[in-house]
């Protein structure tokens, strides 16, 4: 039986696919809108994941909702960025703007020690890469929050009957610490219920960390109402934003300016004689057009060549290629 992995168009599908992999899962990926509801259930899966992705859920989601309306309550549940609101919204509750912009940028969180958490210790690091999140007053009645931020934002989630869970990181991340144990909590998951999972520990009262929705303060932004209007900047408006802001705090930063980054470089700062003597440039097009009038006698051309295994968004994905038969192709080929 294998793992469905529904690819909401993000290249950190991916990433979720070789965690899933490496532990041992036999994953199957099927992009929202090129698969159906009726196939999937043909394959009689093991559990479901739903992959990250761009914008709210509901917009380009695919078949998400669907999926997890016919499977909740069969077969374990995963959510994973988007997956995760598109459970939130699901159940009732509202995705808006979180009031915090985080791509790329670690936090640490609290967590209920049940379920994806059992065994993590508190105060774990992750990486966040979203600029919307559930917000924390809607959070519906069939969810709990199984993890969130000092600043009571909700990082995770979890149905209160059955193994339907997710959360706002990426437990995939390199940066994220013991993401891999939590992907082995979900595939040790069975059947459609935490009581078919007392090992999960959902029943276990004694288990410490409860969620205090006091600790969230709303922004601005995270009441806002959800909008279309051209007006309104989007959020990669939003993200640019903030790195104008981020690169503008680092450079004010002592020595990281550009000027001392460039003198740590040996620019700038270098005297006019070490200057004369650095190498000449040289022009790289020419040089693998014609390597022997470029470079110097007797030195070899080498080419090396970087082979992408997936793109973001397009093209057909080969999961079998490796990198170093690439680029041997490429050498055989005439690349030498």
């Amino acid at each position: 039986m294998a793992t469905i992995l529904i690819d909401n168009y993000d290249s950190f599908t991916w990433n979720v696919y070789q965690y899933l992999s490496a532990a041992g899962a036999q994953v199957q990926v099927f992009r929202n809108d090129q698969t159906t509801l009726e196939h999937i259930i043909s394959l009689n899966p093991r559990n479901i994941v739903l992959s990250p992705g761009p914008g709210f859920p509901g917009e380009r989601t695919g078949i998400c909702e669907e999926v997890l309306g016919y499977f909740e309550g069969k077969i374990p549940v995963l959510g994973v960025c988007l997956g995760e609101q598109i459970m939130f919204e699901r159940y009732g509750g509202k995705v808006t703007l979180a009031g915090e912009i985080y791509h790329g940028k670690i936090s640490v969180v609290q967590h209920d020690g049940r379920g994806l958490f059992k065994g993590i210790p508190q105060g774990v690091q992750v990486t966040r890469y979203h600029s919307l999140a559930g917000l924390p007053p809607t959070v519906p009645g069939d969810l709990e929050v199984n993890s969130w931020t000092d600043t009571g934002l909700v990082m995770g989630v979890r149905h209160r009957k059955f193994t339907v869970t997710g959360v706002q990181f990426h437990p995939e991340s390199i940066l994220s610490d013991h993401g891999m144990v939590m992907i082995r909590n979900f595939l040790a998951l069975q059947g459609g219920t935490w009581d078919d999972n007392p090992n999960a520990l959902i029943s276990d009262l004694a288990t410490p960390g409860v969620y205090d929705v006091t600790l969230w303060k709303p922004t601005t932004d995270s009441v806002a109402p959800r909008t279309d209007s051209p007006q309104q900047p989007s959020i990669l408006d939003e993200i640019y934003a903030q790195r104008r802001l981020d690169v503008a705090s680092a450079k004010a930063q002592p020595g990281r300016s550009q000027q001392d980054l460039e003198a740590q470089l040996g620019f700038g700062s270098l005297t006019s004689a070490a200057v004369s003597s650095a190498p000449a440039s040289i022009d790289v097009v020419a040089r693998i057009q014609n390597p022997k009038v470029t470079a110097p006698q007797g030195t070899p051309l080498a080419v090396m060549a970087e082979v992408k295994r997936a793109s973001p968004s397009k093209g057909n994905i080969r999961i079998d290629a490796v990198a170093a038969e690439e680029g041997l192709k490429y050498a055989q080929a005439g690349a030498d």
